[in-house]
C-alpha cells in the first residue's frame, strides 16, 4: 500500500560567482524559479559565473506559507 508524502516538489535557483555559491533561492513553482535564474544570468559574466534551477523533493513546504524562502 502506497503511503501519500507530505513531501512537495521545490525549485531552487542557484547563483555561482566565480566558483563560490553566493545566492540561492527556494521557490514553490519552476516558472518563478527560472525567472530569477533568467535575471541573474542577464546580469552575470559568462566566462566565469553561473546560473541554474534544480529540482528537489526532499524539504516540506506546507502549502499556506506562500512566501519565498531564501538561504544566505
Amino acid at each position: 500500500m502506497k503511503h501519500k508524502s507530505n513531501h512537495k516538489q521545490i525549485w531552487v535557483a542557484v547563483k555561482v560567482e566565480r566558483g563560490y555559491i553566493c545566492d540561492a533561492r527556494v521557490y514553490e513553482s519552476f516558472e518563478s524559479a527560472k525567472r530569477t535564474e533568467r535575471r541573474w544570468r542577464s546580469r552575470i559574466n559568462p566566462d566565469y559565473d553561473e546560473t541554474a534551477v534544480v529540482k528537489s523533493n526532499f524539504i516540506s513546504c506546507r502549502a499556506s506559507k506562500k512566501r519565498r524562502l531564501q538561504i544566505r
